[in-house]
């Protein structure tokens, strides 16, 4: 079978399931993201994108037509984007990425979306991910830097708003991405770009969604892998400057055909995740994410998620369109709110990252020391390849080592009681003291300079968060027009982002 074998299964019921698989012979069993049949806010279906990536024709691992066949067959998404650095892409390499976009697209089983990245250094726009509704469109590059044959050098446009002209006469669309030359938002054309990038095996970037609300954008927002190793959809780090799995879009569309794939895009009706299957609607007075609507009393949100493992909490967030400020988190989520506190265990988490820019990777190696009372047992949090974890696990202390890129790593520890325990945080950008004892429901939190590096430390509640949360929630919106999204974070430290909905009071 090639290492991957395909079961006939049926579901006859509407509603959530999940899969569960076991082989006999070795016992390792597993259990599937969720499938949810069609009921209520779920009409339409989540298609799983892997936007993304590239193949050995520019920086990559295997052949594009390898790549392409690897998200298919292996990584089991319904749409691919293969995104080579404009600069290295030849006339030759075009022609095949064209012909794999029309032979690979099946309508109803798989969508190759035809593209390109568009490489241009920062002070010219910085990456953008371009995409076109139909193959066998021209390419506009940035430059030529490593092509040989020069001839095709007219063709190049630079800076970014070049190629934003000649992609609103094509139908194409351009994506902000963070990579080796993060996007310039505010080089923005509402006409060709409908969303941005936040999540890839480059690291978590929530400030290119609020650092676009801010300058009053409408956007909603994706996630890929930009993965070099061969495996679109299914995108592990390596010993490189790529520190995080490889992400996924949700898309919600009525069919899986290119034209619909890409109208939904526009729409906005598209969300992102950390990598992990997770189903997410979100619905504003009955419109669906990336929806503009005018409101002239409250705004009700409805939020439904079906994770792959508990969902801890679904954060709404508020930022006021062109208004330059922080998000605020407007309500939260909580499915253990009524649960009792622990009274041995505790969570730990560390974030962010040094820099906007390349090498912007936080080196978090460090060390936790408790005194007053043991550590019964430690684990690891949210880890993202073999090349981090705990090191060492004493009952006195535990050691670590970790990078975060905008992601969250941590670890989760029990002591033998809290009362009279004392913690000591020590690592490059943080250290700090604390009384388990004193702690919350809530998380102390320790900033740490650079991209939103932090540290957070609280007790964990009883009992295992669910596997799903339905719920609603409303507030009269302030004047003007907002933007509201919702943030949701499983127990494993996975995430999932909805796309905004824009909401203007009358």
């Amino acid at each position: 079978d090639a290492g991957i074998h395909r079961f006939g299964c049926t579901v006859a019921d509407a509603g959530e399931h999940r899969l569960r698989v076991r082989d006999e012979a070795l016992g390792a069993q597993a259990r599937s993201n969720p499938l949810v049949a069609p009921e209520e806010m779920l009409v339409t279906r989540v298609w799983w994108a892997e936007p993304h990536g590239q193949s050995e024709e520019t920086v990559g691992t295997n052949t594009a037509e390898d790549y392409v066949r690897f998200a298919r067959d292996y990584a089991c998404v319904d749409v691919v984007g293969h995104q080579g650095n404009d600069f290295q892409v030849t006339e030759d390499n075009w022609a095949e990425f064209q012909r794999l976009a029309r032979e690979y697209t099946q309508p109803g089983r798989f969508v190759v979306l035809p593209g390109y990245e568009w490489s241009g250094n920062i002070g010219g726009g910085g990456d953008h991910n371009v995409y076109y509704r139909t193959p066998d469109q021209p390419i506009f590059r940035s430059c030529h830097a490593l092509i040989p044959d020069k001839s095709t050098v007219d063709s190049d446009r630079y800076p970014v708003e070049a190629l934003y002209e000649e992609l609103r006469g094509r139908g194409g669309i351009a994506i902000p991405h963070v990579g080796g030359r993060r996007a310039d938002l505010s080089r923005h054309d509402p006409e060709v770009v409908p969303a941005v990038e936040i999540y890839s095996a480059w690291g978590q970037f929530e400030w290119q969604l609020t650092g676009s609300l801010a300058l009053g954008h409408r956007v909603g927002v994706v996630a890929g892998s930009d993965g070099h190793k061969g495996r679109p959809g299914a995108s592990y780090p390596g010993a490189s400057q790529f520190g995080a799995y490889g992400g996924l879009t949700g898309i919600i569309a009525d069919e899986l055909t290119l034209d619909a794939i890409f109208d939904a895009i526009l729409a906005r009706r598209c969300y992102a995740t950390t990598g992990q299957r997770i189903v997410l609607r979100v619905q504003a007075n009955g419109a669906p994410m990336g929806s503009e609507i005018s409101v002239a009393g409250p705004v009700t949100l409805g939020v439904f998620c079906a994770g792959t493992e508990g969902i801890r909490k679904v954060e709404v967030l508020r930022h006021e369109l062109g208004g330059g400020s922080e998000p605020e988190v407007v309500h939260v989520h909580d499915p253990l709110a009524n649960a009792s506190l622990s009274e041995d265990r505790l969570r730990i988490t560390w974030s962010g990252a040094r820099i906007l820019g390349r090498d912007r990777a936080t080196t978090w190696d460090g060390r936790v020391e408790v005194t007053g009372a043991m550590i019964v047992e430690a684990a690891p949090y949210a880890f993202d390849g073999p090349q981090e974890g705990l090191t060492e696990i004493a009952p006195e202390f535990v050691e670590w080592e970790s990078i975060t890129t905008g992601d969250e790593d941590g670890l989760d520890l029990r002591l033998s009681h809290l009362e009279g325990a004392h913690l000591r945080f020590a690592s490059g950008p943080a250290c700090f003291d604390c009384d388990p004892a004193e702690l919350g429901r809530e998380p102390m939190v320790i900033e740490a300079g650079g991209i939103e590096q932090r540290v957070s430390i609280q007790c964990l509640p009883e009992g295992e968060p669910p596997l799903s949360v339905c719920f609603t929630w409303a507030e009269e919106p302030p004047a003007g027009e907002c933007a509201y999204w919702v943030r949701v974070t499983q127990d494993d430290g996975a995430h999932a982002w909805s796309s905004p909905v824009f909401v203007s009071r009358q």
